[in-house]
């Protein structure tokens, strides 16, 4: 078992998959051969014959974030999520027209269902799934309360800025809501998905060594974090509807609808991005069981080799 990739001992070009615990020799798959073994077969050493093991690394090593980037982008806006998000939105946005309280828990189930797609990718699960009660609710009871110590400021100032939807917040406060959404929720997003038994909140002043911990992994999630803000931002400071005056109803629900789907889309990728940070450096996060934080050097290895004759 070890910490990194090695090469066979016999071709250095090749990745090992198997160490014997024989000869302690590294084997790729021409150097392991397959033994009869009662009505089945072993995978042995094709030069002494002796048990061999497989070679574990750290999946932040096997699959690093940097090469997951990709297919979390892609899950984010396939159909299905694309789809999930417009729920979303259109139950979310119904809320927030209903007053005060509908505005928080509008916000609230928007929230939830981002936090259970960021706890499902950090699973190494699908995190576009049909969602339940019971799963928002374990969101809204697990990432949620780590995300409110760390970024609840942010929560609070949107609150106080809109009126709970009540008025169209003032533009130059609003911008700095945005940027400080833009510095604060990635690293809050990451520790929020850490599922571990001994897990310490993370407060706002400690964001800084949080980030500085996950180093150049955190771009993505801030790249994503700037439309979430902007859209956030321009629904924020729209007027809100007045279903007996406003005389372009349509078109005003339209563009408030349009600017919530478009913040709903971008935290829904933040999550997945963070998810898929914590699941590649599980290991170094302590997010999850341990014993699967190691996965096979050479995944999916059949060996090839014969065994050698004995002498």
């Amino acid at each position: 078992m070890t910490g990194r990739f090695v090469d066979c001992d016999s071709h250095q070009r090749s990745r090992a998959a198997w160490r014997c615990e024989a000869c302690a020799r590294n084997l790729c798959e021409d150097c392991a051969a397959a033994v009869p073994a009662g009505r089945g077969e072993i995978v042995a050493c094709a030069f002494c014959g002796g048990l061999i093991s497989p070679i574990l690394v750290s999946r932040a090593v096997a699959w690093p974030f940097r090469t997951q980037i990709r297919c979390a982008i892609s899950r984010a806006l396939s159909p299905k999520a694309l789809a999930l998000a417009a729920i979303v939105t259109c139950a979310s946005q119904c809320l927030t027209w209903a007053g005060p309280e509908g505005w928080v828990f509008g916000n609230l189930l928007a929230l939830a269902w981002a936090l259970l797609c960021m706890r499902l990718a950090a699973a190494g699960r699908p995190p576009f799934g049909r969602p339940t009660y019971a799963e928002l609710g374990a969101a809204l009871t697990g990432p949620l309360l780590r995300l409110a110590v760390s970024a609840g400021i942010l929560g609070l100032a949107a609150l106080w800025l809109a009126g709970g939807g009540r008025r169209s917040a003032p533009l130059l406060p609003g911008l700095l809501v945005a940027a400080l959404a833009v510095a604060v929720l990635p690293p809050a997003l990451v520790d929020a998905a850490v599922e571990r038994p001994d897990h310490r909140w993370l407060f706002p002043w400690s964001l800084p060594e949080m980030e500085k911990r996950i180093g150049s992994d955190i771009r993505p999630i801030r790249l994503a974090a700037v439309p979430f803000a902007a859209f956030a931002l321009l629904e924020g400071i729209l007027p809100p509807p007045d279903f007996r005056l406003d005389a372009d109803l349509a078109a005003h629900l339209a563009t408030s609808a349009a600017c919530r789907l478009g913040w709903v889309l971008a935290l829904a990728l933040m999550a997945t991005l963070a998810g898929a940070l914590v699941f590649a450096r599980a290991e170094e996060l302590s997010h999850g069981e341990p014993e699967r934080h190691r996965v096979p050097a050479v995944p999916g290895a059949t060996p090839r080799g014969s065994r050698a004759p004995r002498p």
